[in-house]
């Protein structure tokens, strides 16, 4: 069940988000006959089965969302965005008893300031960039799966601006609120209510365009070992530095490389360097409507030593994708971990309505999966199953 705490907690936090908005409302109150309100919800169920035994997992989600934009000038506009997730599920694991969870959350509530060249965001919002698609080592704020149709991610609490230069470069510099939840690829959580920054420039490049990113953030390690009374926990800052760049370009077919360095700064982790590296390609076929085909290899390495010898995971994904009908979508998003030779096949026929999205879905992989991404959904459990996917948005 939903607890009064988590209710408490989510509607002080929609208040707080949504308050700005309100302020700002009232200080120009010569803008609100201008205004525009759009109230959008989506609402979604599935039902799946996996594993061996099987194991059954039954859920229902809305996510309402308010929109509101004021216009101030000409080419100015304020506007911001309020959203709940709400979740109720209930598992079926096999030969044990069923079990029941709800959750209630704020999902998104930010205010913008825009205009043609600028914009600032602040508040709870989603923060993504990178050309990578199925192994991103820019995945540095959400948890967003290929494999997911709802691309369901959490936000981040933080400020953003971007600016946009004439001649297609734009600039982008970020703060965000540390929370000690895990973002992206992170294994270790930052330290609670700490200040993280960074920021983006990307430039036209020939045929295409290059960006260089740059992020620093206060991590929190806790140790535990063994006392005279007891197991005894020690939290120790662990200062994180990462630098990423990417490249893509049209020359015929779609061409990108994406690579990341980070360094956490302790004497308590034995690698504490790890670099990520993905090189994609995709190009449409001339089959039929259309077969669109995306492949990427990537590998990252965790190292004692920038240069050094450590662990190392090279990963080789596939995407096809081809519109069957107007309303019909096939596709299938495969994955093969080098080290361990295993493979990993996702599966999807999707048929799209006014308003309605039916989603059959199979999935197969190992019983001893490793999960090759943040998987929001579970759709990277160890096994074989399937899923069917409702939706409806308003």
């Amino acid at each position: 069940m939903v607890s009064s705490a988590n209710i408490r907690m989510t509607t002080r936090r929609a208040f707080s988000s949504f308050g700005v908005f309100l302020a700002l409302a009232v200080l120009c109150p010569h803008v609100l006959q201008g205004q525009l309100l759009d109230l959008r919800g989506q609402l979604s169920a599935l039902a799946r089965l996996s594993g061996d035994p099987l194991n059954g997992l039954t859920s229902v989600r809305y996510l309402p969302n308010v929109f509101i934009a004021l216009p101030v000038g000409e080419e100015q506009t304020i506007d911001g965005e309020l959203a709940f997730d709400g979740v109720t599920s209930v598992r079926f694991p096999a030969r044990q008893r069923r079990e029941h969870e709800s959750s209630l959350d704020l999902y998104r509530g930010w205010m913008r300031f825009a205009s043609q060249q600028f914009e600032f965001r602040a508040g709870l919002q989603k923060i993504t960039f990178g050309s990578a698609s199925l192994f991103r080592p820019l995945m540095w704020f959400d948890a967003m799966d290929p494999r997911d149709p709802l691309q369901i991610t959490t936000g981040v609490y933080a400020l953003l601006g971007r600016y946009y230069f004439a001649n297609s470069a734009n600039l982008w510099l970020w703060g965000v609120y540390g929370r000690d939840e895990l973002k992206g690829w992170e294994s270790i959580p930052s330290r609670t209510a700490s200040a993280e920054y960074g920021g983006r420039i990307q430039m036209p490049l020939g045929a295409g365009e290059a960006a260089l990113s740059y992020h620093h953030r206060q991590a929190e390690l806790t140790l535990t070992a063994p006392g005279p009374f007891g197991v005894v926990s020690r939290s120790s800052l662990c200062p994180e530095y990462r630098i990423g760049f990417v490249g893509n370009w049209d020359i015929g077919p779609g061409i990108w490389v994406v690579g990341t360095v980070s360094r956490q700064y302790t004497d308590l982790l034995p690698f504490p360097w790890q670099q990520s590296m993905t090189v994609g390609m995709d190009y449409t076929v001339s089959i039929g409507n259309g077969l669109n085909v995306l492949g990427e290899y990537s590998v990252q390495t965790a190292t004692a030593k920038g240069l050094g010898s450590g662990l190392t995971l090279k990963l080789a994904g596939c995407s096809l994708t081809y519109p069957v009908t107007i309303l019909d979508d096939a596709s299938a998003i495969l994955y093969y971990d080098q080290a361990q030779s295993d493979a990993y096949a996702f599966f999807s026929w999707r048929r799209t309505y006014d308003d309605w999205i039916l989603n059959l879905i199979l999935f197969t992989n190992p019983q001893n999966a490793a999960l090759l991404l943040p998987s929001q959904r579970g759709l990277a459990l160890p096994g074989t199953g399937g899923m069917l996917m409702v939706v409806f948005n308003h």
